[in-house]
């Protein structure tokens, strides 16, 4: 991947993306999210970034309520989150950088 590719990605989910844990039946697990309502920027993200999965999520009263659908990409295996952050991880702004490293680094297990 060319560095203006992974310039551009980094500075997409820094405008629109999210670092956080999925926490269910004991276990926590980091999680990478970019959502927006440009499909094309969305699926742009997912081939420089080569993992994860982007879907579409138009819930009824978002739908009645006139809004354009938003596409969702997520990425919520370890490795992958590891992977998509060290590959973004140059241009990533401090706030960004500590809570990767904050999830990466927890617990899987928690009480």
């Amino acid at each position: 991947m060319v560095a203006v590719d992974l310039a551009w990605a980094a500075g997409i989910f820094e405008g629109e993306g999210c670092i956080y844990q999925y926490r269910g039946r004991g276990y926590q697990y980091p999680r990478l999210k970019v959502g927006m309502t440009d499909e094309d920027i969305v699926r742009r993200f997912h081939e420089i970034v080569g993992c994860g999965s982007v879907t579409r999520f138009n819930s009824p009263a978002h739908e009645k309520r006139g809004n354009k659908p938003v596409w969702v990409w997520t990425a919520g295996r370890t490795e992958d989150v590891a992977r998509v952050a060290g590959m973004l991880w140059p241009w990533l702004g401090e706030r960004r950088r500590a809570k990767a490293v904050e999830v990466l680094d927890a617990p899987r297990k928690v009480a």
